[in-house]
């Protein structure tokens, strides 16, 4: 019950911090300016399906590992899911940031261009789901240190809520819910810090975070060059962009040596079984 009451009090208090920017907006303006809003927001499933998982084997791993009291263990483990989350979240927020006009209208028309700002700042949540301090926190039994983090973040969001609408207008209360957030994992990991007895040089891989985010904004340069000179429907436009932003992030962050042998093999054997099929694909097209 120590564990559990405080846990569950964390995921309502989250709850409501999730929802209140949603129901302040669109009480105070009328539909067609909460939809652009509610389309600023856009949940990208990616992210959730990827670190949902993720977390959930890196609590497993953990508890494993204090069981055997091997805290350096831990620390291995949490520095290892931080790093492959950030692989993925890392160019996924840079790309979306280079095109957000092209997959807000294909996804909701031109008539939601008013919401390219907000996805924009609200894109940039993704950069901080790949620190899964939430999952420490658990494994720690600090449930009711959550419910005091959930609880400051719902006070931030709402303490902040009319003054960002009145300032920056409905960019406001997405700018509100990221800083929010952001002071929520800061503070997440100053306890992880003293949990894991460790400095804050080793709490989170900052040279590598370093070396991929250079390596995804590179990748975004090229990809924004491809907007600038190509002028072609939204779909094509994307596609190109994609393609190149996907071939570009892939030779920076394999060349500049930021895999290691194990995550280079799994690369491999991936692009191998990708080539096998569309091998396949090909002779029974022919065939």
């Amino acid at each position: 019950m120590a564990y559990a009451l405080p846990f569950a009090a964390a995921v309502l208090v989250e709850i409501v911090q999730a929802s209140l920017p949603q129901y302040v907006v669109s009480s105070l303006f009328d539909p067609a300016t909460f939809a652009i809003f509610a389309v600023g927001c856009l949940q990208i499933p990616l992210v959730e399906f990827a670190a949902a998982p993720t977390s959930d084997v890196m609590m497993v791993k953990m508890q494993e590992k204090l069981a055997e009291g091997r805290k350096p263990a831990v620390v291995a483990i949490w520095l290892d899911t931080t790093w492959k989350l950030a692989l993925l979240f890392f160019p996924l927020v840079m790309f979306c940031l280079v095109a957000a006009r092209q997959i807000i209208v294909l996804l909701f028309t031109q008539k939601y261009v008013a919401s390219v700002p907000i996805f924009m700042a609200w894109s940039t949540m993704t950069l901080l789901s790949t620190l899964q301090v939430d999952g420490v926190m658990r494994v720690f039994a600090q449930t009711r240190f959550l419910l005091v983090l959930n609880v400051m973040r719902l006070a931030i969001i709402a303490g902040l809520l009319k003054w960002s609408l009145s300032e920056f207008g409905l960019l406001g209360p997405a700018l509100a819910i990221v800083l929010a957030t952001l002071v929520f994992k800061a503070a997440a990991l100053i306890r992880m810090k003293r949990l894991l007895e460790i400095s804050a040089a080793g709490l989170i891989p900052w040279g590598s975070m370093a070396a991929l985010l250079v390596a995804s904004a590179g990748a975004g340069v090229a990809a924004w060059a491809v907007k600038s000179q190509m002028h072609a429907a939204t779909v094509p436009l994307l596609f190109s962009m994609g393609l190149v932003y996907t071939i570009s992030y892939a030779a920076m962050v394999w060349n500049f040596g930021l895999l290691n042998s194990g995550e280079k093999l799994a690369v491999a054997r991936w692009a191998r079984k990708l080539q096998a099929a569309t091998g396949a694909a090909f002779a029974y097209g022919k065939g």
